[in-house]
């Protein structure tokens, strides 16, 4: 229950960094960042559960959201790189989905980018 409330105070941090900052460059780096803590949990202490790795599967949607929404070439330049080392980070290593997921928004961004 508690790592349940973390992500959720984790996630209302990024939102209201979002609404102070403003910046979706920086926002974007935060959110990426949520991500990959939550696979360097992962990998330090073994599987979680569906709910935490459905928070994260959540957050890498908004990123592709973004990502998409801005249309900007010059940002997916400079993220999708970061996302697909996540990817490659991940991939086998963890369970409930999490890798493929990333791998399908990656693929769409890569898609929407080319």
């Amino acid at each position: 229950m508690e790592k349940r409330v973390q992500l959720a105070e984790a996630r209302k941090a990024i939102s209201e960094f979002k609404k102070a900052n403003g910046d979706i460059r920086d926002t974007l780096t935060l959110m990426v960042y949520y991500v990959k803590c939550g696979s360097d949990f992962t990998l330090k202490f073994g599987d979680i559960d569906e709910g935490f790795y459905g928070s994260l599967c959540s957050m890498m949607s908004a990123i592709s959201q973004v990502l998409l929404t801005q249309s900007d070439q010059k940002l997916a330049d400079e993220f999708l790189p970061v996302l697909e080392a996540e990817f490659l980070r991940v991939d086998g290593k963890m369970g409930w989905g999490y890798p493929d997921e990333l791998s399908d928004y990656i693929s769409d961004l890569r898609d929407a980018f080319a």
